[in-house]
């Protein structure tokens, strides 16, 4: 099978579930990185004021978040005019299995921050 058709709205309720399983994790890493990187700069301004030596180079880079790119992907469908989606393979795994290109750096930019 090389594609497959789907109902608009299916497909319109399926990216939305995912954006917000997306959107809750990059709020969580979000989150979990502000406290990390105030921590860090607190035990660095500790040990300035006590005179006591500290490294100020940490390695905390911000979580990234892809949410716009399921609304592009919602705004488009909605302005299709039929009722019906045909997706191929790769637009299958993206809008239904949530796997997008993006996927493996969003995965890295805030598992450290999820504890997983």
């Amino acid at each position: 099978m090389k594609t497959v058709k789907v109902n608009k709205s299916e497909l319109i309720t399926a990216l939305r579930n995912n954006q917000d399983r997306h959107r809750a994790t990059y709020m969580l890493a979000l989150t979990n990185w502000q406290v990390k990187v105030i921590k860090a700069l607190t035990d660095a301004a500790s040990d300035a004021q006590a005179r006591k030596a500290f490294k100020v180079d940490f390695d905390l880079p911000k979580p990234v978040s892809y949410s716009d790119e399921y609304e592009r992907a919602i705004g488009m469908l909605k302005m299709h005019v039929e009722d019906t989606i045909e997706l191929d393979l790769a637009e299958y795994r993206q809008y239904i299995q949530d796997d997008w290109g993006w996927k493996h750096h969003f995965t890295a930019s805030t598992s450290q921050y999820l504890g997983n």
